[in-house]
């Protein structure tokens, strides 16, 4: 479903936050963290929130369980990239990438990034969108990753939403001895699993991106918008290997 991501209060971020998140699974709050947002809009209490309150039953702590247990390697294999590659390396953006095209759904949130218009958009037009869209993401990420020296990462609650996603929120620390806080939203994705959203301090970097790209959408359609994603990716060291590697099955 186009709505089904959750909904937070969207904050104002200092600059040097965006500088502080160091994992690829936090590429999405870096995404997010790059804009300063102004817009609020509020959490409503809906059927598709996650439940604290309710008892959950085997299959949904297995499936919470699972998807607390993703978070933590992809959080430990981020982790070691950082530490095992130079600050500012391309070795270290490449590998950045490849991890973020394995640990994002980019077809959901690109999709959820059009709007209504996501609804209609189909075939070639989507995923070559939803490439342009992913190649811009990483680039971004990776570019203010290059430099993020984080001393620890823990996961400190996890809850299962109705559909059967699960929202994993985590701690990331500094030497600074600054501290961040991040959710992920996980999905269930064949035999795996894949991020669908990210939130950093309440914001949603899915329903950011939305706000971000509804006047481009208002004004030009979904043409428009490729057309702006090229020329944002004209120069990007990550379009070929998205191209390569981000395998899409749109259905449509």
């Amino acid at each position: 479903m186009v709505d089904s991501y959750v909904r937070g209060p969207e904050v104002k971020v200092r600059s040097k936050t965006l500088r502080a998140i160091g994992s690829i699974l936090w590429v999405a709050a870096v995404a997010l963290l790059l804009y300063t947002v102004t817009a609020a809009f509020a959490m409503a209490a809906s059927a598709d929130d996650p439940g604290d309150k309710k008892k959950l039953s085997p299959e949904q702590e297995a499936i919470l369980v699972d998807a607390r247990d993703y978070i933590q390697r992809m959080g430990d294999r981020t982790f070691a990239v950082l530490k095992s590659n130079p600050v500012g390396s391309s070795t270290r953006s490449t590998e950045l990438a490849v991890l973020m095209i394995e640990a994002i759904d980019f077809p959901a949130l690109s999709r959820f990034s059009l709007g209504r218009a996501g609804r209609r958009v189909k075939g070639q037009s989507f995923e070559e969108y939803t490439r342009l869209f992913a190649a811009h993401f990483i680039d971004i990420a990776a570019d203010n990753l290059k430099e993020a020296d984080p001393s620890g990462f823990s996961i400190t609650s996890a809850k299962v939403f109705p559909n059967s996603d699960v929202l994993v929120e985590t701690a990331i620390s500094y030497k600074t001895g600054d501290n961040f806080e991040a959710g992920w939203r996980v999905r269930r994705h064949g035999a795996g699993h894949k991020i669908v959203d990210v939130f950093v301090q309440g914001a949603s970097a899915a329903q950011h991106f939305r706000n971000q790209f509804a006047d481009w959408l208002g004004k030009a359609g979904v043409g428009g918008m490729i057309t702006k994603l090229e020329g944002l990716t004209k120069d990007s060291p990550h379009l070929a290997l998205v191209r390569n590697d981000l395998k899409l099955q749109t259905g449509g």
